[in-house]
């Protein structure tokens, strides 16, 4: 769509329209591409909980199972009994829980790889009735905001998911009676997926947390100033949400989720005061500049009303401000004209008298 270019409703609509064909077929072009390599994907998706077993110490072979150094058989670990008479699977649940696993999972990789795409279609669209700050609020935050997602879903699956497993099927794994393990430690496939999926996503907004810092400050919705003077009673909060949205409630999960939502705080506590930095310069520099131009104009123009001692007349009267007659007017009065009652006017010299209610004209 061309900025230059006035649209109609119909016009409008059917851009969109293509818009979205065009997002949606590049979507589909790379969950094919994700489609090939289908086996791969899904081996990666599966390898933590694999690799949760071998963070209880417990080998995973599919033949003799052997329990970790310095122990003996089921005695030394109570896990190796388990991996010994229960290995550990991952279970379909129905027949088309594994085409239908394959096809969501490469469906949401092929919105991921094609987010580019798609934003791009987007802002083709959106992007033209956009002011020129909003458009460069967007170039720049939109980026930033998905290289945090990315971040924040990688931390999870490469440092929290495997102790997150780990710590949430030993309890449970570890419970025997009279010598034998009962709880079956198989997970469901689709029960697994559906865990990765949210936890992904959880840590993948919470690593939004500087841009949100950011906006409150630059919007000033919450001033910079509040925000850090909270950072106490924020941070206890922080912790208090890490825990709650930890897989686990074990101490290291806890931890590994609530450090990085405090770091993030911080980092976006930072950011903002380095981004606003610039404009308060701005700022006391204007201020500064019309300090001095006051004061110029000040010594160039003095008040002439400081030095005056006597009353100015603003209407060019002549007239005195205390409210008494000139002496024009003072002098026509004693100058004798002709009263009302005088004989040129009245030969007869008796003038009708005025009304007793009708005050005589001086």
């Amino acid at each position: 769509m061309r900025p230059d270019v006035e649209m109609s409703l119909g016009e409008h609509l059917d851009e969109l329209r293509k818009r979205i064909m065009r997002a949606l077929l590049g979507v589909l072009v790379a969950a094919c591409i994700a489609g090939v390599f289908y086996q791969e994907i899904m081996t990666a998706l599966l390898a933590p909980y694999l690799l949760a077993w071998e963070k209880l110490g417990v080998s995973t072979a599919p033949e003799n199972p052997t329990p970790p150094p310095g122990t003996e058989g089921a005695a030394g670990n109570p896990l190796a009994a388990v991996a010994k008479n229960l290995p550990p699977r991952i279970i379909l649940g129905s027949p088309a829980t594994g085409i239908l696993a394959i096809i969501i999972v490469t469906s949401v990789v092929g919105v991921i790889l094609a987010s580019p795409w798609v934003i791009y279609q987007i802002w083709a669209f959106v992007g033209v009735g956009l002011h020129e700050k909003e458009r460069k609020f967007l170039r720049v935050y939109v980026p930033i905001s998905c290289l945090l997602f990315i971040v924040g879903g990688a931390l999870f699956y490469f440092a929290i998911l495997p102790y997150g497993l780990a710590a949430l099927m030993s309890p449970a794994l570890t419970i025997q009676v009279k010598g034998i393990p009962l709880i079956d430690p198989s997970v469901m496939l689709e029960d697994y997926l559906k865990f990765i999926a949210l936890m992904t996503l959880i840590f993948g907004l919470t690593f939004q947390t500087p841009l949100v810092i950011i906006f409150l400050a630059r919007t000033g919705i919450v001033p910079l100033e509040t925000l850090a003077r909270r950072q106490k009673i924020i941070i206890f909060i922080m912790i208090v949400v890490g825990a709650v949205l930890a897989p686990t409630g074990d101490p290291m999960t806890c931890t590994l989720m609530a450090v990085p939502l405090i770091v993030l705080y911080e980092v976006g506590l930072l950011v903002s005061w380095l981004m606003g930095r610039k404009e308060r310069k701005l700022r006391l520099a204007e201020e500064a500049a019309q300090a001095a131009e006051d004061a110029k104009w000040e010594r160039e123009h003095p008040s002439s009303d400081a030095n005056s001692t006597e009353p100015s007349d603003p209407y060019g009267t002549g007239e005195d401000p205390g409210g008494g007659e000139s002496p024009t007017g003072t002098e026509s009065a004693a100058g004798g004209g002709e009263s009302p009652g005088s004989g040129a006017e009245n030969p007869g010299g008796g003038g009708e008298e005025p009304p007793d209610d009708v005050e005589p004209m001086h």
